[in-house]
């Protein structure tokens, strides 16, 4: 969401509880937030908006459909090929009308990582005004790939905050990561 506060706030758990409601009415991802983004804009009248990305996992298949609202995502397959599931949509709440695309499914399988992350790791500064970069989310993320979710978040995190070094973050690192775990 853009800002912090409660205005912000209020928009991530309306676009939540529309998610919720709606999600057995429509039978893809790109659908779902097509009717989200018709609430949301309803509801902020243009004013405010939201990037998100939307993944259905089936459990049995592991096949991910998804879509994104101007949201960063990646897919790091086991052998470590990265596939920028970041689709050219825009944010949700800027355009009533607007139609998202359904991505190209990708199937979660045992060493496959699923990666949802803020800008804030890739457009990270350092004392010298350079930016961590997309490429260097990438690159990590491929190195940790064989580690836990836990483990590959708090080494990314540790990564951006050693390039950063004394200069304070600009934006929020969030990030959530999906794998199989085999038992």
């Amino acid at each position: 969401v853009a800002g912090h506060g409660v205005g912000p706030a209020l928009i991530t758990s309306s676009a939540r509880s529309r998610l919720r409601s709606l999600k057995d009415y429509h039978s893809n991802a790109a659908e779902l937030l097509d009717a989200v983004n018709r609430g949301l804009c309803e509801d902020t009248g243009l004013s405010r908006f939201i990037t998100l990305f939307l993944a259905i996992c089936d459990p049995l298949t592991g096949i991910v459909n998804w879509s994104s609202a101007g949201h960063t995502a990646l897919f790091i397959s086991p052998d470590g090929e990265v596939t920028d599931l970041t689709a050219c949509g825009l944010p949700m709440g800027v355009v009533d009308d607007a139609e998202f695309d359904q991505g190209k499914s990708v199937q979660l399988v045992a060493g496959a990582t699923l990666v949802v992350l803020t800008d804030g790791f890739s457009e990270s500064h350092n004392e010298n005004r350079e930016m961590f970069g997309e490429r260097q989310v990438a690159e990590t993320l491929v190195k940790l790939r064989h580690r836990s979710a836990n483990e590959i978040a708090d080494e990314l995190i540790n990564d951006v905050d050693r390039f950063r070094g004394s200069k304070s973050p600009d934006d929020d690192l969030t990030i959530v990561i999906a794998k199989l775990r085999m038992e």
